[in-house]
Protein backbone atom coordinates (compact mmCIF):
# COMPACT_ATOMS: atom_id res chain seq x y z
CA UNK A 1 0.00 0.00 0.00
CA UNK A 2 1.14 3.54 -0.58
CA UNK A 3 0.03 7.13 -0.34
CA UNK A 4 1.20 9.65 -2.92
CA UNK A 5 1.87 13.27 -1.96
CA UNK A 6 2.43 15.55 -4.96
CA UNK A 7 3.66 19.11 -4.64
CA UNK A 8 1.28 21.66 -6.14
CA UNK A 9 3.39 24.78 -5.73
CA UNK A 10 3.94 27.01 -2.73
CA UNK A 11 3.03 25.08 0.39
CA UNK A 12 0.25 23.09 -1.30
CA UNK A 13 0.15 19.35 -1.89
CA UNK A 14 -2.32 16.85 -3.31
CA UNK A 15 -2.64 13.58 -1.45
CA UNK A 16 -3.88 10.39 -3.13
CA UNK A 17 -4.60 7.48 -0.82
CA UNK A 18 -4.10 3.78 -1.50
CA UNK A 19 -7.86 3.58 -2.01
CA UNK A 20 -7.78 6.26 -4.72
CA UNK A 21 -9.25 9.09 -2.66
CA UNK A 22 -7.71 12.50 -3.19
CA UNK A 23 -7.55 15.65 -1.08
CA UNK A 24 -5.47 18.82 -0.86
CA UNK A 25 -3.22 19.98 1.96
CA UNK A 26 -1.90 23.52 2.38
CA UNK A 27 0.75 24.26 5.01
CA UNK A 28 -0.51 27.84 5.22
CA UNK A 29 -4.06 26.65 5.87
CA UNK A 30 -5.52 29.22 3.47
CA UNK A 31 -6.64 26.94 0.61
CA UNK A 32 -6.96 23.57 2.33
CA UNK A 33 -6.40 22.01 5.75
CA UNK A 34 -2.83 22.22 7.02
CA UNK A 35 -0.88 18.99 7.63
CA UNK A 36 -1.24 19.23 11.41
CA UNK A 37 -5.03 19.38 11.02
CA UNK A 38 -5.01 16.39 8.69
CA UNK A 39 -2.84 14.37 11.06
CA UNK A 40 -5.03 15.16 14.07
CA UNK A 41 -8.15 14.47 11.99
CA UNK A 42 -6.78 11.00 11.28
CA UNK A 43 -6.02 10.46 14.97
CA UNK A 44 -9.47 11.69 15.96
CA UNK A 45 -11.44 9.68 13.43
CA UNK A 46 -9.40 6.50 13.99
CA UNK A 47 -9.82 6.64 17.75
CA UNK A 48 -13.51 7.55 17.45
CA UNK A 49 -14.03 4.51 15.21
CA UNK A 50 -12.37 2.30 17.82
CA UNK A 51 -14.54 3.70 20.63
CA UNK A 52 -17.80 3.20 18.71
CA UNK A 53 -16.86 -0.34 17.67
CA UNK A 54 -15.73 -1.32 21.17
CA UNK A 55 -18.92 0.04 22.77
CA UNK A 56 -21.05 -1.77 20.19
CA UNK A 57 -19.10 -5.02 20.72
CA UNK A 58 -19.97 -4.74 24.43
CA UNK A 59 -23.65 -4.59 23.48
CA UNK A 60 -24.19 -0.87 24.02
CA UNK A 61 -26.42 1.19 21.74
CA UNK A 62 -24.41 4.19 20.47
CA UNK A 63 -26.56 7.00 19.07
CA UNK A 64 -23.84 9.61 18.59
CA UNK A 65 -20.19 10.17 19.32
CA UNK A 66 -18.04 13.25 18.96
CA UNK A 67 -14.29 13.42 19.45
CA UNK A 68 -12.81 16.90 19.92
CA UNK A 69 -9.05 17.11 19.87
CA UNK A 70 -7.31 19.94 21.66
CA UNK A 71 -3.62 20.44 20.98
CA UNK A 72 -0.66 22.69 21.62
CA UNK A 73 2.19 23.18 19.16
CA UNK A 74 5.69 24.29 20.06
CA UNK A 75 6.52 27.92 19.32
CA UNK A 76 9.67 27.26 17.31
CA UNK A 77 10.05 25.69 13.87
CA UNK A 78 9.51 22.93 13.11
CA UNK A 79 6.19 23.20 14.96
CA UNK A 80 5.90 19.95 16.89
CA UNK A 81 3.04 18.68 19.01
CA UNK A 82 3.64 19.62 22.62
CA UNK A 83 0.39 17.91 23.61
CA UNK A 84 -2.78 16.47 22.11
CA UNK A 85 -5.85 15.46 24.09
CA UNK A 86 -8.92 13.56 22.92
CA UNK A 87 -12.30 14.53 24.37
CA UNK A 88 -15.13 12.08 23.67
CA UNK A 89 -18.82 12.89 24.06
CA UNK A 90 -21.08 9.91 23.44
CA UNK A 91 -24.82 9.46 23.62
CA UNK A 92 -26.70 6.22 23.73
CA UNK A 93 -28.11 3.72 26.16
CA UNK A 94 -26.61 1.39 28.70
CA UNK A 95 -23.09 2.82 28.97
CA UNK A 96 -21.41 5.26 31.33
CA UNK A 97 -18.59 7.74 30.89
CA UNK A 98 -16.28 5.10 32.41
CA UNK A 99 -17.27 2.71 29.60
CA UNK A 100 -16.33 5.38 27.05
CA UNK A 101 -13.00 6.00 28.80
CA UNK A 102 -12.25 2.26 28.86
CA UNK A 103 -13.01 2.03 25.15
CA UNK A 104 -10.74 5.00 24.44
Amino acid sequence: MSIKVKWGGGCRFNVTTAGGFSFNVDSTGTQAPCPTEVLLSALGSCSATDVVLMLQEQGFQVESLENSITFVLTDSEPRLYQSANLHFVAEGSGFTSDDVLSAA
